[in-house]
């Protein structure tokens, strides 16, 4: 009897064993799969960091020309600014210009009304006298602001050849 339960007991043992013997080979099989899937991971993860890396790069690049897009905007402003200065100051000189040119107008006027107190003898060339003057030395009206002017009835309205026209 010891010997038939030794041999069962060495039967039991080998089975054991052939069980741990196959529990160890399924254990091995696993841990490589795992092994190929933690590696598979790690791949993984190398592609996202680069990923992050790259869309770090891009947001980078972004930043950047949103500093310069802002710097330009900037300029822009600037030069606008400078352009309304200039159009306001362009608006000013044309207002002065137009007040000048009436001006320049108005003492045109006066300047013919002064010269067309002078006429020419057209046969000889000569200054006529206020007499054959075909308008009224009386109808002559010199602005007030010049004193040297000959009034009305004024005898002084006869010049002689030898007055300084160079002043005039």
């Amino acid at each position: 009897m010891v010997a038939g339960e030794v041999r069962t007991l060495s039967q039991r043992s080998a089975a054991a064993a052939k069980e741990i013997k196959d529990l160890i080979r399924d254990s091995v099989s696993k841990v490589e799969a795992g092994s190929v899937l933690v590696n598979q991971s790690g791949d993984t993860l190398a592609e996202i960091v680069n990923a992050v890396e790259k869309a770090a790069a891009m947001i980078q690049d972004v930043t950047s020309a949103a500093m310069e897009q802002n710097s330009g905007i900037g300029q822009i402003n600037q030069a606008i600014a400078q352009m309304d200065q200039m159009t306001q100051q362009n608006a000013a000189l044309v207002e002065e210009t137009s007040a000048a040119s009436r001006a320049m107008s108005e003492e045109a006027n006066a300047l013919s009304r002064h010269v067309g107190f002078f006429r020419l003898n057209s046969a000889s060339g000569m200054m006529a006298s206020p007499s054959s003057v075909a308008e009224p030395i009386q109808s002559y009206q010199p602005p007030s602001s010049s004193p040297s002017a000959p009034q009305e009835g004024d005898d002084s309205a006869t010049f002689a050849r030898d007055d300084d026209w160079e002043d005039f």
